[in-house]
């Protein structure tokens, strides 16, 4: 199993690492300037004793091979512009740094000839080895350059998130305010003409005219009026998605990154093992022969990754702070460079021209950069979690605001179907059995008509009450289905401090109760309300959340349903749910956020 579980983490480093090849910071320019150490060691301090030639000469040539390198990075970086303005590809990235490498090559020996350092152009020389420890190097450094990057870019999101969220749960109650105000806006804007009609027909009456007329109209406006808007009122709007219209901006944040750190955490023995050994590889194919060529960069990678490893069991535990320990970590490479090179001539193998600070500048650069990128990855993981609960909570805020909507458009919707509805139809009714209505029944039905009118204006909150709802479900349906609810304590104190998650319990209940009788002919009903179970969610997650899981015993769901104006509530109320046949039955799950009072 842990092999399994090796391969794993292995196959994802992988595929991370490749990914991040891909991005378009791996051909950033930060990619060739930390580059640079690598590409000037080799013409500065092995070059020269191999060729001859003074110090001068040797800068100029270095130099000319860095800004060719560069000038291949910078054509790459237009060419992925044009292919994406957001994202490269790993393929395209890498080979522009292989063929950066080769025109780095040929530059090198162009120049060296062209000065008179060589005589003779050593182009196979420079291609052979500088493919392999030029590229390995270079592909090290896009990493670490498309890592960091990708660390702000999560770290801008995180913050620009927070601000959202900050300013959000400022707004929310001026926000949920705003919304309820447009909504009886939109009803008295249809209404208040219709009741400035009848108020006119009324007056008509009085006067002795004809009420059947009135009667008429009355009807008119249930029929044609109310029930429409009535129907309105429960469609979904976009009033959500105006909720980040008036966000603030974020232009920049530091990345973060955490102030101390396990020491062992920075040294990679293997990456830093593997890459000197490339980098070994590089040099003993230009100055070694067989076997000599092989065992050289065999062993000296061999030996790097036995004293990296030593080091990280000696340092144990021991923390400290973040860019210290890069120091030390990094100090910790060159002394490992120092003691390989000692005991390689000790054992008097055959080594290439003595490349002391060449390697110490290598090796010494890619122990830096490892520890490095240690540091983001560390880091990066944890804003990566800090960012997935931002999202969550806006998706809460959100869910929050949905179910604000629902109700004051439910609320409204109840008046109009029934309050108001009811009170004009009564009226209509009450004209039909007078044939001369008399000033004080037209003075009455005025004033329950103002009555009712009035209500469009009352909280909402006083008409939904989750116990008595469940209670009626239960009684509604005794005789034809068994419907048991249960709710412990807790829950019944998130849902007294919560009335819009209690509303939105209430109507789930019922129309899940419904559909298990209606459509699976169910016998019994258990609906549970309850808190998410901690053992299987962090605290983070279950914080102001409720689950609500109603199972019948019927027949279960219709295989050729699709979702209706039930589901639509539901998208509107919960976070997330789900329903699914059973054995018997249906089960439906639904996640609702809570906060409202």
């Amino acid at each position: 199993m842990p092999f399994f579980g090796f391969r794993t983490h292995f196959v994802t480093q992988i595929r991370w690492n490749w990914m991040r090849l891909g991005d378009p910071a791996a051909l950033s320019p930060a990619v060739t300037y930390l580059y640079a150490p690598f590409g000037l060691a080799g013409p500065l301090f092995i070059d020269p004793k191999r060729l001859g030639g003074n110090f001068l000469q040797w800068i100029v040539i270095a130099v000319l091979g860095q800004l060719a390198l560069m000038l291949v990075f910078w054509i790459g970086r237009i060419f992925a512009r044009k292919k994406s303005e957001k994202s490269g590809h790993p393929v395209f990235n890498l080979g522009v740094i292989v063929i950066s490498v080769v025109v780095r090559g040929v530059v090198l020996a162009l120049s060296a000839y062209q000065i008179g350092v060589i005589e003779t152009l050593e182009f196979g020389y420079r291609l052979e080895s500088g493919l392999v420890g030029q590229t390995a190097a270079l592909i090290v450094v896009a990493l670490v350059a498309s890592s960091f990057q990708y660390h702000r870019r999560i770290a801008q999101d995180l913050a620009q998130e927070r601000l959202d969220l900050n300013q959000a749960s400022e707004t929310m109650s001026t926000r949920l305010a705003e919304m309820e105000n447009a909504i009886r806006s939109e009803v008295h804007g249809s209404i208040d003409p219709l009741i400035k009609q009848l108020d006119e027909s009324l007056d008509q009456i009085a006067n002795a005219t004809d009420s059947i007329q009135v009667r008429e109209s009355l009807r008119d406006i249930v029929d044609n009026e109310l029930r429409p808007l009535s129907h309105r009122l429960s469609a979904p709007t976009a009033l959500i998605a105006e909720i980040k219209e008036d966000r603030q901006e974020l232009k920049s944040v530091p990345i973060p990154i955490s102030s101390q750190i396990p020491l062992r955490t920075l040294i990679s023995p293997s990456v830093v093992a593997l890459l000197a050994a490339l980098l070994a590889l590089s040099q003993s194919i230009r100055a070694l022969e067989p076997p000599n060529s092989i065992f050289f960069p065999i062993l000296s990678g061999a030996l790097m990754y036995i004293l990296l490893a030593s080091f990280r069991l000696i340092l144990g535990s021991w923390v400290v702070k973040t860019w210290f320990g890069v120091v030390i970590a990094t100090g910790l490479v060159l002394l490992a460079v120092v003691v390989v090179l000692n005991i390689l001539s000790a054992l008097n193998l055959q080594i290439p021209i003595p490349p002391e600070l060449a390697a110490l500048i290598s090796v010494g650069s890619i122990g830096f950069l490892s520890a490095v990128y240690m540091v983001i990855t560390e880091r990066r993981s944890l804003t990566e979690e800090q960012l997935r609960a931002a999202l969550l909570e806006e998706q809460h805020y959100v869910s929050l605001l949905r179910q604000g909507e629902f109700l004051a458009r439910s609320h409204l919707g109840y008046l109009i179907h029934g309050t108001l509805q009811s009170t004009l139809t009564a009226a209509a009714m009450r004209l039909a059995s007078h044939t001369q209505p008399d000033s004080e029944l037209i003075a009455e039905i005025r004033r329950s008509i103002s009555r009712a009118v009035a209500k469009l204006d009352s909280p909402n909150d006083s008409y939904f009450y989750l116990i008595e709802t469940l209670t009626d479900i239960a009684e509604l349906w005794k005789g034809t289905c068994d419907v048991h609810w249960t709710m412990d304590y807790r829950t019944v104190r998130i849902m007294v401090e919560s009335s819009s998650a209690a509303v939105s319990v209430a109507e789930i209940s019922r129309e899940s109760v419904a559909n298990a009788i209606r459509h699976g002919l169910a016998n019994n009903v258990w609906i549970t309300i309850s808190e998410p179970d901690q053992s299987l969610t962090s605290d983070a997650q279950t914080r102001n959340l409720i689950v609500v899981s109603v199972r019948d015993d019927g027949q279960g769901m219709d295989p050729n349903w699709k979702p209706g104006l039930g589901s639509q509530m539901l998208d509107e109320l919960c976070l997330e749910w789900n329903r699914v046949s059973g054995l018997p039955g249906t089960y439906l799950n639904a996640l609702i956020a809570t906060g409202l009072k």
